[in-house]
């Protein structure tokens, strides 16, 4: 840090609040270090890719039924921990892929307290910010269609079992949408906005 940064910090707040700011500046790379490394570790083991400079802050949660199911880009950010985005954490980012479900994260994205859940496909384009505790589903965790819902029910016997219901993906048309911070973005695909 330059001298004039280093006065202009220390200019900024009264003592002994700049002592707290560095210590939670300093906390903040410890804790990025460690979650980018362990989120790299489990992203090897579990095959899936990852490009230059991701960064990772507090604990992702990552769930997939087959390998290579999640896909990050180069520059991916994702914030996981409460000191990391001061929005209002209601829970850690969960990235969780069902059957042959992937999830796909473009160049330069990234997110905060997201829960992204695929049973086909997710993908998050180039230069994307996804709001913190916002939602994606490209499924609903039943079937839409009643008939579907009629003989899925049927052959269980009438009972329901979360995430073992059938989805028959739907065309939707295109352009780009935008979700907020605790947004929730429900089967795209059953339900066209």
């Amino acid at each position: 840090m330059s001298k004039t940064r280093w006065r202009q910090f220390i200019g900024k707040y009264d003592f002994p609040a700049h002592l707290f700011v560095l210590f939670d500046i300093a906390v903040g790379h410890l804790s990025t270090f460690f979650w980018t490394l362990q989120t790299k570790l489990l992203l090897r083991f579990l095959g899936c890719s990852y490009g230059r400079n991701l960064r990772v802050d507090g604990r992702v949660i990552i769930r997939v039924a087959r390998r290579s199911a999640i896909r990050f880009g180069q520059n991916v950010a994702i914030n996981s921990r409460t000191g990391s985005n001061l929005v209002g954490r209601t829970n850690p980012t969960i990235l969780h892929c069902m059957g042959n479900g992937q999830i796909t994260f473009g160049d330069n994205s990234g997110c905060s307290f997201a829960v992204l859940s695929s049973k086909s496909s997710i993908r998050i384009g180039k230069h994307v910010k996804i709001g913190g505790n916002a939602r994606i589903y490209d499924h609903d965790f039943h079937p839409v269609d009643h008939l579907d819902l009629a003989l899925h029910l049927s052959l269980r016997g009438g009972s329901q079992r979360q995430g073992s219901f059938p989805h028959r993906p739907r065309r939707r048309g295109g352009g780009g949408q935008r979700l907020g911070g605790g947004e929730t973005c429900l089967c795209l695909r059953c339900h066209p906005l």
